[in-house]
């Protein structure tokens, strides 16, 4: 889970992001992945300093680093996810049954989970070990490590 959690951070802004933080970028843009509405997300670290954002139009979200960049994109429904990179090379996949999502590595290989319950979700590792956590609540997520202290927030709007 740490690799595809990393390589997500990486879409988003650095590989600095928790993996709490990092984590959470499948959930947090299914709210806009229905119809041609438009979503836009931004993501802060745990200074409040802004480290990237994304935009979400239909199935498709656009990453871009802290200077506008573009850094990666997500396709798919709330259940399927592949994620690739700037040039479209294929970095990982999701795939969600009920509240569980399942990462996979570009060669299919399961790296971990999260399961979500209400508006907090946990991440885990391949082995079932908690990697971090999120909560939302009025429009911004709150990401923590596995200590539970906070390691950013994402702020969107449509």
């Amino acid at each position: 889970m740490q690799r595809i959690l990393v390589t997500a951070a990486v879409l988003l802004v650095s590989v600095n992001l928790s993996i709490a933080f990092a984590g959470d970028i499948d959930a947090l843009h299914k709210r806009g992945a229905a119809g041609s509405r438009s979503t836009r997300t931004n993501l802060f670290d745990r200074t409040g300093k802004r480290v990237g954002s994304s935009r979400t139009v239909g199935n498709r979200t656009t990453y871009y680093d802290r200077t506008g960049r573009v850094t990666g994109f997500r396709r798919g429904t709330d259940r399927r996810a592949t994620f690739s990179d700037r040039s479209g090379r294929t970095i990982q996949r999701s795939r969600t049954s009920g509240n569980r999502t399942s990462y996979y590595d570009r060669t299919g290989r399961s790296t971990g989970y999260s399961r979500a319950q209400g508006k907090r979700t946990t991440y885990y590792n391949r082995n079932g070990q908690r990697t971090g956590r999120s909560r939302s609540s009025s429009g911004r997520t709150t990401f923590y490590d596995r200590s539970g202290r906070t390691s950013g927030w994402s702020s969107g709007r449509k």
